[in-house]
């Protein structure tokens, strides 16, 4: 039971450490491109959000490892 709560806690915080670094990219590369890149980068965060609260609708009511990880 610990090992699985272990390899849990790995992977939320490289999912967090990878998220982190890919906004410092989007953002980076929004400044190097000028305005209109930052309508298009805020665009593409307004889907990442949709997914990720069809994500967590879609797991809320799951018992099992899988909603766990997704959620």
């Amino acid at each position: 039971m610990i090992l699985y709560i272990g390899i849990a806690i790995l992977v939320v915080v490289f999912v967090w450490w990878l998220s982190t670094g890919a906004i410092l990219v989007a953002v980076r590369m929004a400044d190097k491109w000028g305005k209109d890149a930052h309508v298009k980068m805020t665009a593409l965060a307004m889907l990442v959000l949709l997914l990720g609260l069809w994500g967590y609708r879609d797991s809320i009511e799951g018992n099992d490892v899988h909603s766990t990880y997704v959620a």
